[in-house]
């Protein structure tokens, strides 16, 4: 017999393979009737003027970044909506939709900690170099080690690749997070 009290499920999205796999898994566990899926997306940082080496970027004005800041915000609601309509169209009743301000770690345990999240899923990024990683770092390694819940990492396809449908986009709250 299903718990009256679903469980909550965070999946970190991107728009990488791995977020597609993420869904999968999640939509093979999740008990449409209870659970709570809640999908989270942190958009890339605009380029800075500052740089760890002045010659391997051009001066960005500030309203350029702006502008980049904002086209990266909606393509990021619009991955998240993308999300939602496939997970709604799979059964999917209770659904959250958050878009991230800040370092990718500390949004993803902020929220974890603050929405009381039972079940964090995310992918892991392979093919970063050394270089790479040291800059970048590893946000599922990083979440392992602090999000304060059981955690699920999908290091391997999950289940069919699917596409995004054209048509109506539904009526998706788009809720905000910022780190701490």
């Amino acid at each position: 017999m299903a718990s009256a009290v679903g469980r909550r499920y965070l999946v970190a999205i991107d728009s990488s393979e791995n977020s597609h796999w993420d869904i999968n898994y999640v939509l093979s566990v999740l008990d449409s009737s209870n659970d709570e899926l809640h999908l989270l997306t942190v958009p890339p940082a605009p380029p800075s003027n500052h740089s760890i080496l002045p010659i391997s970027q051009p001066t960005v004005s500030h309203n350029e970044m702006v502008e980049l800041w904002k086209e990266e915000r909606k393509k990021s609601t619009q991955l998240l909506r993308n999300y939602a309509k496939y997970c709604h169209s799979k059964g999917v009743g209770k659904i959250f939709l958050v878009v991230g301000n800040g370092p990718v770690k500390d949004v993803v345990c902020g929220y974890v900690e603050n929405r009381k999240v039972d079940f964090l899923v995310m992918g892991r990024r392979k093919g970063l170099g050394k270089v790479e990683r040291f800059f970048e770092g590893s946000n599922s390694k990083d979440c392992v080690e602090d999000a304060d819940c059981n955690i699920i990492v999908i290091k391997r396809p999950f289940g069919e690749r699917f596409e995004f449908e054209e048509g109506e986009e539904g009526d998706w709250k788009i809720h905000e997070f910022a780190s701490k």
